[in-house]
């Protein structure tokens, strides 16, 4: 694939969800489609639809695995001393505010800990 073009949906790949994995991928992807590729999120409130927010928040905090694997609530909690974790979010979404206290303290928001 030449450098700018789109990729297929073919290219569409998950990966293991840990920091080497990830950045292994993006390296990837801007050798194909260059390094002015924005990086976007999808929020909860706009699934099966076609709106993203530009992620522009990298946020390490703590977490824990949750027990199950909930579409609603994901797999994973905040926690004060768990696994090093990178958060990437976007700093207008209205939850940033409310999500960056809760990593600062998540027992205030009443998270839950194993």
């Amino acid at each position: 694939m030449s450098q700018n073009s789109q990729p297929s949906t073919q290219d569409v790949r998950t990966f293991q969800p840990d920091l080497d994995n990830l950045i292994e991928r993006l390296q990837a992807i801007r050798e194909q489609v260059g390094g002015k590729t924005k990086i976007a999120v999808a929020g909860f409130e706009t699934h099966t639809t076609n709106w993203l927010a530009e992620a522009d928040m990298l946020v390490v905090c703590q977490t824990d695995p949750r027990p199950g694997n909930s579409t609603m609530e994901g797999n994973l909690s905040l926690t004060k001393s768990g696994q090093p974790t990178v958060w990437l979010g976007w700093s207008q979404d209205y939850r940033s505010e409310c999500f960056l206290r809760a990593v600062e303290d998540p027992d205030e928001f009443g998270v839950e800990t194993l």
